[in-house]
């Protein structure tokens, strides 16, 4: 798909600018020093995309993961099944005991590059092994839009979800691009993605004592 995306990028001949897309929420900030040593481990990932790497912040508040091969396009020679792309990562974040942890917010950063009438979507869930997600997150983006792309969230301290301290959950992460192709230019070539080296989703880790 990576020879897919750079003829697109070819075909539309653009220049990218900065441009930030942001949903203000109310945002929870850690009440407790978070653990040292923190680590995470990458237990799967679905087919369909691949993660370069996952890295912890050194303050333990947060991780960000990179993705590879992982974005949508609709339009020019394209098909309909690159119109969506899903990715499911499975991560196992490793701590001192009697810690654990919610996902409080989320910063995703990608590049588009979409005709007027054409638009794109980014979609996110997270939550545990074995249960329900805890929070979903979508942002639409209409064309014309040609630049890369910010979106960030926050979760109100009254909505975390914690892992469970008496039996650790792996989290599951869940992200999907889509883009339609609407009343834009047939010919022309849509593509989002979050697969470049400037690309990659941080999320925030609030840190509470187990009781």
């Amino acid at each position: 798909m990576t020879h897919v995306r750079r003829k697109a990028l070819a075909i539309l001949g653009v220049v990218l600018v900065p441009s930030t897309l942001t949903a203000p929420v109310a945002s929870a900030a850690t009440v407790d020093p978070p653990p040292a040593g923190v680590s995470i481990t990458v237990v799967s990932v679905s087919d369909g995309c691949e993660v370069g790497e996952v890295t912890v912040h050194p303050t333990s508040t947060k991780f960000t993961v990179h993705y590879w091969a992982f974005h949508a396009l609709a339009g020019a020679d394209t098909s309909p099944e690159d119109n969506q792309a899903k990715c499911q990562v499975v991560l196992r974040v490793n701590s001192a005991a009697g810690f654990t942890y919610a996902i409080s917010g989320a910063q995703f950063v990608g590049s588009a590059e979409l005709a007027a009438g054409a638009s794109g979507e980014v979609k996110a869930q997270h939550g545990f092994a074995g249960t329900p997600p805890s929070q979903t997150w979508a942002h639409k983006l209409p064309g014309p839009h040609a630049a890369p792309f910010t979106f960030e969230d926050k979760t109100s301290l009254d909505q975390l979800v914690f892992n469970s301290c008496s039996e650790r959950r792996d989290l599951t992460l869940d992200s999907e691009l889509s883009v339609t192709a609407g009343t834009a230019d047939p010919s022309k070539a849509n593509i989002m993605g979050m697969d470049t080296p400037d690309d990659y989703v941080t999320y925030d880790l609030f840190w509470k004592p187990c009781v």
